[in-house]
């Protein structure tokens, strides 16, 4: 299969950098990403430079903030790469299970994707 070079992609959380490179060499093109993490704030903003990065939880932002820093209109990304924050399911996580903070994070996900 064949990903054209004109391939557009949003990134969205710290995890997915880790396989970013491989989407790279097959022509994805990195227009913004999302964290709320300082840390890998600053590894994002080293890795790509001039790349728009929106500094903030997904519950703070919305799929137009997401659109505008990617320079898009919706319905016109195509590959969208993040998820479900690891904290609830992690074994430290002193078992909050489905008590934890972090598990109504995958319903801001959705509502961002349904507005891209």
């Amino acid at each position: 299969m064949q990903i054209l070079k004109k391939t557009k992609q949003l990134l969205t959380c710290s995890v997915e950098q880790a396989f970013f490179e491989d989407l790279r060499q097959a022509n994805f093109h990195i227009l913004a990403g999302n964290d709320i993490d300082l840390f890998t704030a600053e590894i994002f903003k080293h890795n790509y430079p001039g790349t728009q990065f929106l500094f903030s939880s997904i519950e703070e932002i919305s799929s137009g903030n997401i659109l505008k820093a990617a320079s898009l209109i919706k319905g016109e990304l195509d590959c969208l790469i993040g998820g479900q924050s690891c904290q609830t399911f992690s074994i430290y996580n002193h078992q909050c299970g489905i008590y934890d903070k972090h598990n109504g994070l995958f319903y801001e996900y959705l509502i961002i994707v349904d507005g891209l």
